[in-house]
């Protein structure tokens, strides 16, 4: 029996281990280019499905035209253990990562007619309105069944009628699937528009799932390899109408941060920061205050060390200290809003008023940063957080820093912690899973100095010591996340080995730094350089991975071979103006002083 135990325990480890790392590798964005009243496809370049992908470093967007459905604002996906895409919905389709309907009609109703952009044999809706109102969870201990968790809205009176769930049974070789269950109604009284989140339970295995109802409750989940079992509903503070709302984890599952206003247009949130037990699934200590700003907002989201809290009202991001004794007073600015509006290009005559990149929802990304999607019905521009584990305005606020290449509506993918493991030593410990730490880091070069290169550690499963092997015969360090200066360019492999009591791993990439490093002719040629999109109207992304540059330029030139545009090239993000241009086609290259690291054909269309 002890044998069998421990062979069933090694299955669940690794189950545990390739399919819980890079299930939110894909996020999804955009709005559908096919014009339903002309029956053919818009001119507009800026519209269209596009998702950016976490699976390369930095990551990019591309643009996707197999996909036809929108995400208004909800917007839940799960990939597989290698960041596959698996099964999305925005809570009234279910599609496969090969974009073909696993159902294409759920959660019926007025609203799904409401937004059915489509015809009677092409249905597009554009899904709910909340972006955390639509939730995907994998069964634990399956390989093929997942829930998905979504509410309806009542047109009336502006709220859900329902909670309701489908089990989706999803092959992962032939990329099939069916609904098993559909539509079911969750009966917990009053549900809120939104807030649906989920927690790691501390047996590293089933999932803690947080629904809140329309006053101040929350209704607390337990899903196991059985099902779904509710476990009671909380009251936790003062009466607040669910009107809007959004809940969020902290990444180590020790706190859980709700915001709820009475309806869109109100100038006042209730927050809570409330303690959380992974093994009991109960709610402890707590905070509220209120959040009050010319427009509130919904973002939350906390850093990857669980040390801080970010929120925003709209126009400005706040930085609170978890493990602070006043988390309420510990409250700083890091961030204004700019007032920048975008302008799409085919409705500048129109719309000249543009529209605003501010503070709206935000996501935690795979690579640490947090990602930033404004308020507006219309934008193609995310801001960012890039160091959010850094104290007050070192955090780094980017605004409409990351350029969608299409245009997409106020969403951000709702994701629970795939990367957290189990609590050790708990009560719960009793599966046979252990916290084995994965290596994993970012880097970015200094824009000054190139040579200066800030590695941010991204390793998960309970990582307690660092090494970095920076490849330059230089002493090893065991600071989490250092800064490195190398003497000359050239290329290097930086190896990360992170450790626990439990087992240790080691991470390594190759970096290249300048163009000295890949002179010789005959050397293999290190960029990784990206074009969106391509036709262009108004803004090209140019995305360098793989290579710093040293002197890096962008360069445009026409089909005279005169030179008509040129601006420095950093490693990463990189927009290219084009709006002012005449519509032809261009060649682009970017070079590293002399050196040509990437050359293609650009056409730039009206």
């Amino acid at each position: 029996m002890m044998k069998r135990f421990l062979i069933l325990s090694l299955m669940m480890f690794q189950f545990f281990m390739v399919h819980g790392q890079k299930q939110d590798n894909i996020w999804l964005f955009g709005i559908e280019p096919f014009d339903v009243e002309d029956s053919k496809l818009s001119l507009d370049t800026t519209a269209g499905a596009s998702y950016l992908d976490f699976n390369d470093d930095p990551p990019k967007f591309v643009y996707d035209a197999k996909r036809h459905i929108d995400f208004r604002t909800a917007n839940a996906s799960i990939c597989d253990g290698n960041g596959q895409l698996q099964i999305y919905s925005n809570g009234q389709v279910i599609y496969n990562g090969l974009h073909q309907a696993i159902e294409d009609t759920i959660n019926y109703g007025e609203d799904w007619e409401y937004h059915n952009r489509g015809t009677v044999t092409f249905a597009i809706p554009t899904g709910l309105l909340n972006a955390f109102s639509v939730l995907l969870l994998p069964l634990p201990g399956s390989l093929k069944d997942h829930y998905l968790f979504y509410s309806d809205l009542n047109r009336t009176s502006y709220k859900a009628n329902f909670i309701r769930f489908s089990k989706v049974n999803f092959d992962p070789i032939t990329q099939k699937g069916a609904l098993t269950i559909k539509d079911s109604i969750m009966q917990i009284g009053k549900p809120s528009l939104g807030g649906y989140t989920a927690c790691r339970h501390a047996n590293g295995r089933d999932w803690w799932l947080i629904i809140p109802d329309d006053s101040t409750r929350f209704n607390i989940f337990l899903i196991d390899p059985l099902g779904i079992h509710h476990k009671g509903k909380v009251k936790i503070g003062r009466l607040w109408l669910f009107g809007v709302g959004t809940s969020v984890f902290s990444p180590d599952g020790q706190y859980f941060t709700s915001l709820s206003s009475y309806t869109f247009g109100t100038n006042a949130a209730l927050v809570k920061v409330i303690k959380f037990d992974r093994e009991k699934g109960t709610f402890g200590k707590f905070v509220e205050y209120n959040q009050n700003g010319e427009g509130v907002s919904a973002g939350f989201a906390y850093s990857n060390n669980s040390k801080y809290l970010y929120s925003t009202d709209g126009l400005k991001i706040y930085q609170n200290t978890l493990d602070s004794s006043q988390i309420i007073k510990s409250r700083r600015l890091v961030a204004t809003y700019d007032g920048y509006k975008y302008v799409f290009p085919l409705t500048e005559a129109v719309d000249s008023f543009g529209w605003a990149t501010d503070f709206g929802y935000f996501g935690q990304g795979p690579d640490g940063r947090i990602y930033i999607s404004p308020t507006s019905n219309a934008c193609r521009q995310l801001g960012v957080i890039d160091f959010p584990e850094e104290f007050g305005i070192g955090c780094t606020v980017k605004q409409h820093h990351v350029f969608n290449p299409t245009w997409f509506s106020k969403t951000i993918p709702n994701f629970p912690n795939y990367r957290l493991g189990p609590l050790d030593g708990s009560s719960c410990d009793t599966l046979g899973l252990d916290n084995h730490p994965i290596a994993k880091y970012r880097y970015e070069p200094d824009s000054i100095d190139h040579k200066r290169i800030r590695f941010t550690d991204l390793s998960y499963f309970r990582p307690e010591l660092w090494s970095w092997d920076f490849g330059d015969n230089s002493p090893k360090i065991s600071q989490r996340s250092p800064y490195h200066s190398y003497a000359q360019n050239g290329a290097y492999r930086v190896c990360l080995t992170v450790s626990n009591e439990n087992n240790s791993h080691t991470f390594c990439r190759d970096i290249t730094i300048g163009p000295s490093a890949v002179d010789d002719d005959q050397a293999e040629h290190p960029a990784d350089v990206t074009l969106f999109p391509n036709p262009v109207q108004d803004i090209l992304l140019v995305t360098i991975g793989e290579y710093i540059p040293e002197r890096g330029y962008i360069e445009l030139y026409n089909i005279s071979g005169q030179q008509v545009h040129k601006q420095r090239a950093y490693y990463g993000h990189n927009n290219v103006d084009m709006s002012g241009m005449q519509a032809g086609t261009y060649a682009l290259r970017v070079m590293d002083g002399s050196y040509l690291v990437k050359e293609e054909k650009v056409v730039k269309v009206d």
